[in-house]
C-alpha cells in the first residue's frame, strides 16, 4: 500500500505507511526489509521537500546495505543521496555519492541504473559548466563595464584640459 500511496503521490499516507513498515521491520529484526523501507521512506521525505530527514533516511539504509554487503542497495542508497543532494541545488557536493554507484552498478551488470549514474554525472558537469560560463560571463561583464569607465573618465579629462586650454587661449 505504500508504494501505491508514494506511486499516486499521496505522499502524506506513503509517509504514515512506510513509517509503520520501519516498525515492523525492526520488531521483526529484518535488517533487508529495514533497508529497504528506510530507502523508500526517504524517496518519500524527498518527494515532500525534507531533504534532511530524507538524507538521514539514506545514511541508514546504505548502513544497513554495508552491513548486509548488499552492492545493489548501498549503489541505490549513494545513488538517491545524489538525487537528494541534486534537488537542493549542490552541484559541487553530488560527484562523491555518484562515484562508488557507478562501479557497483557496473560490477553487478546492473544495464538500467548505471546509465542513469552516468546520466546524473552528465547532467551535474553540464550545470556545473554553466555555472562556470555564467561566472565568466558576469567577470568579463564587470571588466568591460570597468574598461569603459575608464575610456570615458579618460577622454573626459582630455575634453575639459583641452577645452580649458582653448579658455585660455581665447582669453583677451
Amino acid at each position: 500500500m505504500a508504494n501505491v500511496y508514494y506511486n499516486t503521490g499521496q505522499l502524506e499516507q506513503a509517509h504514515r505507511y512506510f513509517t509503520e513498515l520501519i516498525k515492523l521491520d525492526k520488531a521483526s529484526n529484518d535488517k533487508g526489509a529495514l533497508s529497504v523501507s528506510l530507502f523508500n521512506l526517504g524517496h518519500v521525505n524527498a518527494s515532500r521537500k525534507q531533504f534532511s530527514k530524507a538524507n538521514k533516511n539514506f545514511k541508514a539504509s546504505l548502513k544497513l546495505s554495508r552491513e548486509l554487503a548488499d552492492d545493489a542497495g548501498i549503489a541505490s542508497a549513494l545513488k538517491a543521496m545524489d538525487v537528494n543532494v541534486q534537488a537542493q541545488s549542490k552541484n559541487n557536493t553530488t560527484k562523491k555519492y555518484l562515484r562508488e554507484p557507478l562501479q557497483l552498478f557496473v560490477a553487478i551488470h546492473d544495464k538500467t541504473e548505471a546509465p542513469r549514474v552516468q546520466r546524473h554525472l552528465c547532467d551535474i558537469t553540464d550545470e556545473q559548466a554553466l555555472e562556470h560560463h555564467q561566472r565568466y560571463t558576469s567577470l568579463q561583464k564587470q571588466l568591460l563595464e570597468q574598461q569603459n569607465k575608464e575610456v570615458t573618465q579618460r577622454l573626459q579629462s582630455q575634453f575639459e584640459t583641452q577645452h580649458f586650454a582653448s579658455e585660455t587661449n581665447n582669453s583677451p
